[in-house]
Formats: structure tokens, sequence, C-alpha cells
């Protein structure tokens, strides 16, 4: 779950609008109103403001009622349900959302079970539109929106600045936690949240992943119109019945007969038959969502857009948790247009809200496969994997799907992932763009596996990616159109002097701000990212057992600078010497520690290079040491598949670590963004990577299909990958 804090929520509040004036900027009458003539709009007002004017008069005996109850009783929740019940009876029965006293209730979490933080309880319930009767058992999905009641506290002070009280500080984010469910739970754009407090005062809260603004105070009680204006327009938005206000319209509820149409479909694939072997297993919450397809032609030349129609397959693959965050939900889909294939294509959908000042991952996408395109370049498209701080609501639709790489099926297929994920960074850097993210959750394995083969891994997730000058150059030149839109973004020469990346797998000079961010920077990452896969799903030997991992990667600045810089120090074994891992591992270790040179730098027997002369990693000598041992007979017989990460008891107890190491999958560990000065963090994952093969746009979703059952590491745990 997102760490919310009051200190994060006010680096991201807009202000505050008078509540008339935030009713009619976000929730105006009509979207379609531009259009109209002024004879028709006028109509259209004076339709709506005499509906809400019969609602307030119907409501006025319980309005007037409530006045006379909320200025005696302790609890006011029974009195303003029952006014706001009268207040949506008059809504048309598509529209119209069920009012309930839900302070008791637990609602379960919307995180999933490695990443919860526990339950919530909203005070008031005001259900999605069109519910006859209350659910028996409540969770988030159900919900439009929710009101919060205090006794006295207003998050805002007399001069309408946020309250540093610690009440006020603690109901800020309790309506952020809400607002933050309402949006994973249902995929909005965005949501309303509403705070009632000191009995008759009241203020609405917008969130979105970019922010949130609140109304001024008001007195819900003398002010009349303005909750039957708010419930009104939230649940009867322009031209979508049965729907409420910052829905996406892109998204719909498949029938009966459609799931059973596309399971079908799906089950010309043999892969996911036995993946779903049931219709229930793939379509229980199944969505249809619109997309955008094309094709890439031979020479890499984007074809003609075409939007299309996906079926989500099973649960969510990526569900990321951050409020003001690029919110990433990666679903795997069947596209209806393709169902009459002989087997048709499964895609991953990726769908973020990124950053206006970060260039789309298109970009870069296209120079790679224009790149790859170019035989003169050496590469054979078939081999590469398959083929302001505002925020836009993008949609991508790639193939293949992933799977993580924690869920690796033995040491060497692990070491053959991240071989290929090097491979993929080579191309990539050759065509002009630097990952700049090289994390677990951006190296996958494929999905699909042919069987007798290693299944293949790729680099994916290039929202943080950023072109080198001969990668703009080649943009320019290729995307002429496109590039004289560039003033909305980042420069490059800024852009690869932020620091970018994931905590525990960041070189050591990202991390001290020591230099521009270069491919060997990206090369060192996945170097921290093999040890760190291996001290947290192998038997390894290290000293420190279940605790290693911790101590090397749970920290940040100066210390992080200095743990790492002592691993590469040390030449103590964590595995089987003779082992090819283990070998692998060493020998990479003083290419880094070449890379990162001390003046107490120990010096191996084995190493007669100056030690306090930086030589970079590059490519080529990285990826010979990969070719080396993927060649030796000295790997594990049999499967060493990877073990669960259990946390160990020692971190279980204290909230003081880094949330990288308390949480049991990666994604939920900030990522650092911005510069020196000002180094914003993004709650979020990595979802999709790039390339192109037969004709289609290729990449790969974070997740996976259901992980096969995996021995526990246990604390202390001992043994050798020589095994």
């Amino acid at each position: 779950m997102s760490n919310l804090s009051a200190d994060m929520l006010c680096e991201n509040f807009a202000g505050i609008v008078p509540a008339d004036d935030f009713l009619q900027k976000y929730l105006p009458r009509s979207r379609a109103e531009a259009s109209r003539s002024e004879a028709s709009r006028g109509e259209a007002n004076r339709s709506e403001a005499s509906r809400i004017d019969r609602i307030v008069t119907n409501a006025s005996p319980q309005l007037a009622a409530a006045g006379e109850k909320v200025s005696t009783a302790t609890d006011i929740s029974a009195p303003l349900i029952e006014y706001l019940e009268k207040v949506v009876s008059d809504f048309d029965e598509q529209s119209r959302p069920l009012i309930h006293d839900t302070h008791k209730v637990v609602f379960p979490s919307v995180d999933d079970e490695s990443t919860k933080q526990g339950y919530t309880k909203p005070d008031i319930t005001v259900t999605q539109p069109g519910m006859k009767k209350a659910p028996t058992k409540w969770q988030w999905a159900y919900a439009g929106t929710v009101i919060e009641l205090k006794h006295i506290t207003d998050v805002f002070d007399d001069h309408d600045e946020l309250n540093k009280s610690l009440a006020s500080r603690k109901a800020l984010v309790q309506l952020a936690k809400s607002a933050r469910s309402l949006l994973m739970a249902s995929g909005s754009c965005h949501v309303y949240v509403v705070s009632v407090f000191d009995k008759s005062w009241a203020r609405i809260f917008r969130f979105d992943h970019s922010g949130f603004r609140a109304t001024a105070e008001f007195n819900w009680i003398t002010s009349t119109t303005i909750f039957p204006t708010f419930f009104y327009r939230l649940y009867n938005p322009p031209d979508r019945k049965g729907h409420i206000w910052g829905a996406d319209d892109t998204v719909s509820v498949p029938t009966a007969n459609e799931k059973t149409k596309m399971y079908k479909a799906l089950r010309k694939n043999r892969f996911y038959v036995g993946l779903y072997p049931a219709l229930k297993d793939a379509t229980e919450n199944s969505l249809w969502i619109k997309a955008v397809r094309f094709s890439v032609a031979p020479d890499g030349t984007r074809g003609t857009p075409q939007i299309v129609k996906c079926f989500t397959i099973g649960p969510l693959l990526w569900n990321a948790g951050g409020l003001f965050s690029r919110a990433t939900r990666v679903f795997r889909v069947l596209i209806e247009e393709d169902i009459d294939h002989d087997t048709p294509t499964v895609y991953a959908l990726k769908d973020a809200w990124r950053q206006e000042c970060r260039r789309p991952e298109i970009d870069f996408y296209d120079v790679i496969a224009k790149y790859c395109a170019d035989p003169d370049n050496g590469v054979d498209p078939s081999e590469v994997v398959s083929d302001t701080f505002e925020r836009c609501h993008m949609r991508s639709l790639l193939t293949p799907v992933g799977a993580p790489l924690n869920g690796f099926k033995s040491t060497k297929s692990l070491a053959h992932a991240i071989q290929s994920a090097i491979m993929h960074h080579e191309i990539a850097f050759n065509a002009g763009v630097i990952h700049r993210d090289v994390s677990e959750g951006n190296v996958l394995f494929e999905e699909v596996v042919v069987s007798g083969k290693q299944p293949q891994g790729f680099l994916l997730d290039w929202d943080y990616a950023e072109f080198t000058e001969a990668g703009l150059k080649a943009y320019q030149k290729w995307f002429p159109e496109r590039a004289a839109a560039d003033r909305l973004y980042t420069s490059i020469d800024k852009s690869l002097k932020d620091m970018t990346g994931t905590l525990p797998f960041m070189a050591i000079a990202i991390i001290g701000n020591f230099a521009t961010h270069g491919p060997h920077h990206d090369l060192e990452s996945f170097y921290w990212l093999l040890v760190w896969m291996i001290l947290r799903h192998t038997n390894h030997t290290h000293s420190e057992g279940s605790m290693a991992c911790s101590n090397l990667f749970d920290h940040s600045g100066n210390s992080g600078i200095a743990m790492k810089r002592g691993w590469l120090q040390d030449r103590t074994p964590i595995g089987d010497k003779t082992s090819a891992l283990f070998k692998l591992v060493d020998k990479l270790r003083k290419q880094v520690r070449h890379q990162n040179p001390g003046n107490d730098d120990p010096v191996d027997s084995d190493d007669s290079s100056d030690e306090q002369k930086v030589v970079h990693l590059t490519h080529g000598r990285v990826l010979d040491q990969f070719t080396k041992r993927m060649e030796s007979d000295k790997w594990p017989k049999t499967d060493d598949p990877a073990l669960d990460f259990v946390l160990p008891k020692a971190l279980d107890q204290t909230e003081n670590r880094a949330p990288s190491l308390l949480k049991n999958t990666l994604e939920q560990q900030a990522r650092a963004t911005g510069s020196a000065a000002k180094r914003r963090r993004e709650e979020d994952s990595p979802a999709i990577a790039s390339a192109s093969s037969e004709g289609t746009t290729a990449a790969a979703s974070i997740g996976s299909a259901p992980k096969a059952k995996k021995a526990k590491t246990t604390a202390g745990a001992s043994g050798s990958w020589g095994r």
C-alpha cells in the first residue's frame, strides 16, 4: 500500500475553491454544452436548475429535521443520511445510489495480500449508481463516494491553510486513504470524498493522481443547494446514465454472452487453457477497455492507429498503489477484433497516468524499432523480444505478456533472463535510448515458454528513459512532426542529470548524484539486481543470513553508498566458490568495483589493474562474463527454483525500515526522481517493455500467471548454489 503521509499530501495540495465555483469547474452541467447553441445551453441549464430546485424543495423537511437534531446530537450520521436519502430519491432508478452508515463495517484492503496495510471503515458510504440493495459483504468497488464525520476537526485552519495539528493531519490522511481506495477499486479518472465536521460544516474534496483540491467550508444545513447540486451532478454525468462523474467512459462490463464468446477464443491458445481451465477463472471480473493498436512496418514505420475493444482476462497483472503517481494498472487482454484468428494474440494492456513533462514511452519504442529495422545495424528484429507535474492518461497495448523475475525455475534461468535484458539494453543504447530504471520489476520472463528452451527475459518500462544526443537526432529525423512538439518535455541535458531509478538498484554514482546518467550506470544496476535476487530468493551462504539483503539495500544517501562500496570490497563467498553463479557474481563485482574505486579498496590476487582508475562498465565486458558462465557445466543439475521471500522477524517488528524490504514485493518501494535539489518520489512500478516483431509493437507486461508453489526461505537458511 502507498505510505500516505500528511507531508506528502501537503506537497500535492492544489488549493481551496469556493463551493459554487468548485461545482461549476469540476462538475459542470454538461461536457457537450460547448457545442450547443446558446439557446440550447440555456434550456439545459434551466432544466437542471428546475430539477435541483425540486430536489431542494422535496428534501427541505428532512433538512429542517436534520438541523434540529444535529444541534444536540453527538452522532449526526442518522439525520444526515435521512436527508441525503431524500435528496437522491428524486434521481432516476439507474442513477440512484444507496446511502449507508458503514462506520462499523470493515472494507477489505484494495491492496493484495503481500502489500496491504490493514482495513478501512468509512463513516458513510454512498454506493455506485443503480444498486438496489446493500451488499452482504462491502468492498470498495461498490462505493461511489464516502463521507467522513469528525466532531470538531477540520483539516484546514482559519486562513485556509492545511492545519498542522495532529488530529487534522490524521483526518487528512484518512480522507486521502479513502480517495486512494476509490481510485484503485474503480479505475476512475478522479474521485470525490466529503468531510463533515463540527456537525453542520462540510467540505468536498476532489482527488486525482496529480493532487487534490477542496471547497471552502460551507454550512450544509443553511447552504441548501450545495449537497443537492453536488450529488445530482455526481450521479448524473451528461450523456452517461448509470455512471458516476469521473468514471472512465472507455471501460464497461461485458455481458454473459460476451464472456462466453471471448473465453472460447482464449481456449484456442493451449497455454491459457491450462492457466484458466474454467470460464469463471478467466472472466469473473472481466471488463471491456478501449485502446489503440497500430502495426509497425518492416522499416519501423508506425501504421494507422486502430481503436480496439480489449477484454480483460483473469485478475490484474499489476495495480500500483500510489495515490499521486502513475497509478499503473496492467491487464492481460484479448482483442475482440482478433477472435477469428487461429490463435488470437494475448496482449498486455498498460493503463497509466504519465507526467506531461516526461516523454511518452512510445517515442523510445519507435526509435528502437526503426534502429532494429535497419539491416546495417546488425539486429534481426525477429530476435528482439517478441515482437509540469500534471498527468495525462495513457493506455498502451503491447505483447507478449510477462512473468516476474522472482518466479525463476532455476538460477541458470535467472542469469539467462538478466543476460537477455542486458542485450536488449545494448540494442536500445545503440539506438540512442538509455533506460535509467533497471530494477526487479523491469526485467521479466516471457509468460509463454517454449518447451525445452530457457525462458526468455527482457527489459521493460521505458517511462523514465531518455534519449542520448544521437538518439534525439535520430528521433527528430525519423519523426519530425512529433519532434516539433517537444517543447513540452524536459531537456535531455537536464533530464540525464536527474536522479532517476529504484533505490536498491541505483548505481553508486547516481545515489550520490555524482554523474550524468549513462549506460554504465544501468549496467551496474543489473549487477545489484542479480545480488538482490540471490539474497532474497536463494539459499545463499552469506554470514548475515536472512538479514543480508536488508543490511545491504535498506539504506539511502551516504549510508547507501558506504554499504555498496563495502560490499564490493568484500571477497567473502556467499555461495559455492566453484559454482557458475558465484563465479559470475564475483567477476561482475570486480568490474563494478573498478567503476567505483576507493582509496581503501583491496587488490584481488587475480586482478592486476590499477584500483584507482575508473573503468566504466561496458556491454561487451559484462556480456562476455555472462556468456562464459552460461556455457559452464557448474550449474545445478536439477532445477533450483526461487524461494519465497520471508520477511525477517527483526524487520517485521519495526516501521523504521525502508518500504522496499518491509514488503514482499519490490514494487512497493519509492521511485526516486527529480534533481539533486528536489527529489520527487513516485510510488509506482514499471510495467512494459518494447520492441517490434512481426508487424506489431511488442512488449511485455509486469506480472504473471498464478505462481507455481515454491519452497520457502527461512531465517538463517543455509545451503549453497552448487547443489
